[in-house]
């Protein structure tokens, strides 16, 4: 890979994280560094609150999964924030 090269994808990089950001501000999602499965503050709030049945409902419908799928998932995520 040349310099030129490299240099193309360094700035596509950074305009795909410019987007993400974009994207983050206008769906009012802060995004916390870590795995993200559980990034979403809003769902671990709602954890948090013992809100279970909404956390399920949040995450099936932001990561486009069925309830069951989304459960799995905030299963998992229950375990490593020990909501």
């Amino acid at each position: 890979m040349g310099q030129s090269e490299f240099d193309s994808l360094k700035a596509r990089l950074i305009e795909l994280e410019e987007r993400v950001k974009y994207l983050y501000h206008k769906m009012n999602v802060d995004y916390a560094e870590g795995d993200l499965k559980t990034s979403d503050v809003r769902i671990r709030e709602l954890l948090l609150q013992k809100r279970r049945p909404e956390a399920i409902t949040m995450y099936a419908v932001l990561h486009n999964v069925d309830q069951e799928k989304a459960r799995q998932a905030i299963d998992a995520i229950d375990k490593v924030i020990g909501a």
